[in-house]
């Protein structure tokens, strides 16, 4: 009896390892990562300070302790072993697990100190670095840093791009077939350091492989930093399917800008051939006209004349074999009753006169009469398909 309950013992506090020693190695682990970065001017000038934020979180459970943190500034990537100019550099004592509270680090790099600190021109690279002497065993140690590029210009340029909304450059109409005029509106912004003028605009068509230049505009200007502008041309489409509709602006670079990277934006646009489109008078509306003409208004079990405009709206097609059908519904009732159809053996494409549409029209008649519903007294809708 002693012999079995040691071995319940020993059985036992084997489980006990077994369970509990991996869920204490899993819950410690810190894991540190800089995030939210901010940088201001976007685009700076020669001479002004530069505004750096960003914050280090925990994301690992157990707390981090004497967190170094540094940015260097440099013309690449940086790293301990390399000649780079620290701008910024604290230790943070702690910093809590599971991102509870994170350290938030804001600086202003100040242009003195010549290219080797935040003055001078030309191409720059901030290298933010946490833990960069890997002091701290990490779950991750891939996400210690940020790498932010960015250009310190000499003097107060424009940068021309597309206007940063939902809608950069809007196609009407939205249904446009091949031979259709179609508006297009462009909608940018000047977001650099200056004013803009006297540059050129390029609408460009592409499908399949090939582009084809629709309009080359110019624009006059000026355009004042930070504002907005639109431009719009015409275009007709000469066969059917998807294009890109591309927006270039200062497509041959006669302005100077901050960046020349973002002058480009598109649109798909689908093009359909034409078809017949048909449709219903519908200032003529319906009309009712009474057989007997001694009668002014429908009278119950007397025949009466449908007659319906039957219209083709696009410019290009005839409609053949148009099938219009007539229905009734009597009032207290759901589901309209046929009275019958008539084919129309054409309709008539519409003519255009430059934007104008002049549709094609044809008259579709019928009897309706005591067999097919006014034998019904009272309330009746006519539906015309």
């Amino acid at each position: 009896m002693l012999r079995f309950n040691r071995m319940i013992v020993i059985v036992f506090f084997s489980f006990l390892i077994f369970f509990l020693l991996p869920s204490q190695s899993t819950e410690a682990d810190i894991d540190l990562e800089p995030i939210n970065f901010t940088f201001m001017p976007e685009y700076p000038i020669e001479g002004e300070e530069l505004e750096v934020g960003f914050e280090v979180t925990n994301h690992g459970v157990l707390p981090a302790e004497d967190v170094t943190i540094i940015v260097w500034n440099g013309t690449d990537e940086c790293g301990p072993d390399d000649d780079c100019n620290p701008v910024y550099e604290s230790t943070e004592p702690v910093i809590d697990g599971s991102g509870r509270k994170n350290v938030i680090v804001h600086f202003t790099c100040s242009p003195d100190g010549g290219p080797e600190g935040c003055g001078g021109t030309g191409y720059r690279v901030f290298t933010v670095q946490i833990d960069y002497e890997d002091d701290i065993v990490e779950t991750d140690e891939s996400n210690n840093k940020i790498v932010y590029e960015f250009t310190i210009y000499k003097e107060a340029l424009p940068n021309l791009k597309e206007m940063d909304d939902l809608i950069t450059i809007m196609v009407a109409p939205d249904d446009a077939a091949v031979g259709d005029t179609v508006e297009i509106v462009a909608f940018y912004s000047n977001m650099g350091r200056g004013e803009c003028s006297n540059f050129y605009i390029d609408f460009v068509q592409i499908i399949d492989g090939s582009s084809e230049l629709i309009s080359h505009d110019f624009i006059e200007g000026p355009i004042p930093e930070g504002e907005f502008s639109d431009h719009n041309t015409s275009w007709v489409p000469q066969r059917s399917g998807t294009f890109t509709i591309q927006v270039r602006l200062d497509p041959d670079n006669r302005v100077d800008e901050l960046a020349e990277d973002d002058n480009v934006f598109e649109v798909q646009v689908d093009i359909r051939e034409h078809t017949p489109e048909l449709t219903l008078e519908e200032s003529s509306n319906l009309s009712l006209i009474p057989k007997d003409e001694w009668l002014e208004h429908p009278y119950q079990n007397h025949d009466i004349e449908l007659l319906a405009y039957i219209l083709n709206e696009d410019y290009a097609k005839v409609a053949y074999n148009v099938k219009v059908a007539f229905y009734d519904l009597p009032e207290n009732e759901t589901v309209p009753v046929l009275i019958g159809f008539v084919v129309l053996d054409s309709i008539a494409n519409g003519t255009k006169d430059q934007e104008i549409v002049v549709a094609g029209v044809e008259e579709a008649n019928l009897t309706w009469g005591p067999q097919t519903g006014t034998n019904i007294l009272g309330n009746h809708t006519i539906l015309v398909r």
